[in-house]
């Protein structure tokens, strides 16, 4: 198959741009001369006076730190975020109405699994007198 020759000009051009404006170094050595674009936290050089800084900075981020995602966000931003966003019912319930309001307070495999360790525990352990299980 053979290449166009719109194709072969684009990869000379491409290699002569690289070729330019590329330049590969063997060694490294920092220029300490130059601000870094982000400086290390825990480094003890690069503190940052606190008493220079802007009180509505710091007033900023303290805010941003403890507000919730629901304060900041006026909707959910991630499906885990949508369970209990919207905390209150968008239809009041009578929970005295059976109609709607009926729960299951005791279900049939709780009621079996009581009375089984009910029966159990109740048996004395063989060879003792006064100790239940």
């Amino acid at each position: 198959m053979m290449k166009s020759i719109g194709y072969e000009k684009f990869l000379k051009e491409r290699y002569l741009k690289d070729e330019n404006l590329f330049k590969a170094y063997e060694t490294y050595s920092p220029n300490y001369n130059k601000q870094v674009v982000t400086n290390k936290f825990y480094s003890r050089h690069e503190v940052i006076d606190l008493s220079k800084v802007d009180p509505s900075l710091i007033e900023n981020i303290r805010r941003a730190k403890e507000s919730t995602p629901r304060e900041r966000k006026p909707y959910p931003e991630t499906v885990n975020q949508e369970y209990g966003w919207f905390y209150e019912p968008l239809v009041n319930l009578d929970r005295k109405d059976p109609r709607f309001y009926f729960p299951c307070i005791l279900s049939s495999f709780i009621k079996q699994d009581i009375a089984i360790k009910n029966d159990v525990c109740s048996k004395r352990v063989v060879g003792s007198t006064s100790l239940k299980l």
